[in-house]
């Protein structure tokens, strides 16, 4: 398999695709690695030595500002100490990307590790890769690892990551410790950003234990893969279906894959429900089903789990919708004082206090769309109560850690 010419690809093993990062790279730092993986020639046996003229990259990478070669030097240090975890089914390694990575006289020069040579040589399958220059545009660093990351699954066309996961392999960690502030700042920013500015975009829906967001589900449209093939001069055709979680799944429609996880769930319980039954679900949403089937856990008594779970969802889609006749019929006031009640809820159980900017960032989008009114309108609202909302968290993060004297500090 080669590499049509002047083809800039980044091909990676999928282990790699999912490594965990010791701590987060800029967009630059990550673009200097996969500049670095284009040069890498399809049927290279060892890591040669590689390097590439700076004016080169910050053409190619579509770096801005002119002090770059400063900030090329800069990167080339930063680099040397940044470490990635590489898990596989035989091994968990930690490594570098690089033996050495050298910045002279406007030249990179960078010798892979040879620890993660089985990663980008040689490659015949469990692969992901892309042309280099979908990713210049890029401007947050998070954007571009979501983009790999979703990527890998753009033929299923869904992906579920658990947050714990998701946080590690962007190398966040403890960086934005609630995940309204990782909602705001990682995947709405990348959301955006990769709809605009690539041909792979996704959607996504929080997965709840309780109140708890404890996993992400994507779901990706991607035209990449019908232009994949044609980087490739002999390209090769893989007709082997779909695996999800062990699982063959020939049909990736959204509908199949909704089925295939909810049997999944359920056959853990030791239930088994016929799938045409199964999808009669998909109208009442993955979460909700999920909370059904949680709720028969342990009870081995019924006789008829699939007419027990639809009681259950019905139940509760009665009372979703009792809840919205009666959210309709209330005053714009009462509507707001029940949009502050859902975000004191959700911060109260913080460990610190929560910045202004932060519950503003997220009360303003909230207001928009729960009392159907323009942004000019929820900032006018912010800007009366902002403050007594800001206030009302304090004091209920602090009763919840029933430290009443604890004193406030602002980020």
């Amino acid at each position: 398999m080669e590499k049509k010419p002047g083809a800039a690809l980044v091909v990676q093993h999928n282990n790699l695709i999912e490594a965990y990062y010791d701590m987060d790279l800029s967009a630059n730092e990550h673009k200097i690695i996969k500049y670095a993986i284009s040069k890498i020639k399809l049927n290279d046996t060892q890591f040669p030595d590689y390097s590439f003229d700076v004016k080169e990259f910050v053409k190619a990478a579509n770096v801005k500002g002119g002090n770059y070669y400063k900030e090329v030097e800069k990167i080339a240090d930063e680099l040397s100490k940044k470490r990635i975890k590489v898990k596989s089914k035989e091994a968990i390694g930690y490594f570098p990307w690089f033996s050495a990575i050298v910045y002279q006289k406007g030249v990179v020069h960078i010798s892979f590790n040879h620890h993660i040579k089985d990663l980008l040589l040689q490659l015949e399958q469990t692969f992901t890769n892309y042309p280099f220059e979908v990713i210049t545009p890029l401007k947050s660093a998070y954007s571009l690892r979501l983009f790999e990351l979703l990527k890998q699954y753009e033929k299923i066309g869904y992906r579920r990551m658990k947050i714990d996961d998701l946080r590690r392999m962007l190398g966040i960690r403890d960086k934005y410790s609630e995940y309204s502030a990782m909602k705001q700042r990682v995947l709405k920013k990348a959301h955006s950003e990769l709809n605009k500015k690539t041909k792979l975009s996704f959607e996504y829906e929080e997965v709840k234990e309780g109140r708890k967001v404890v996993a992400i589900d994507f779901f990706i449209k991607s035209n990449y893969k019908n232009e994949q093939l044609e980087l490739f001069e002999e390209p090769e055709v893989n007709n082997e279906p779909e695996v999800i979680e062990g699982e063959v799944i020939e049909d990736t429609s959204k509908e199949n894959i909704f089925v295939s996880h909810i049997r999944s769930k359920l056959k853990k319980q030791g239930i088994f429900i016929d799938d045409y039954l199964i999808e009669k679900w998909v109208k009442y949403g993955e979460g909700l089903v999920e909370e059904a089937v949680e709720e028969v856990k342990g009870k081995n008594n019924i006789k008829n789990y699939y007419g027990y779970i639809s009681s259950i969802l019905l139940a509760k889609k009665k009372k979703a919708k009792a809840k919205e006749a009666q959210i309709n019929n209330m005053t714009v006031e009462d509507k707001t004082e029940l949009v502050i009640q859902s975000i004191i809820e959700n911060y109260k159980t913080n460990k610190t206090l929560v910045p202004d900017w932060l519950v503003m960032d997220e009360c303003i989008p909230l207001l928009e769309k729960e009392l159907s009114i323009s942004k000019e309108e929820a900032e006018d609202i912010w800007m009366n109560k902002g403050k007594e909302i800001v206030e009302r968290i304090d004091e209920a993060i602090l009763t919840n850690q029933s430290k009443p004297n604890k004193s406030r500090s602002r980020m």
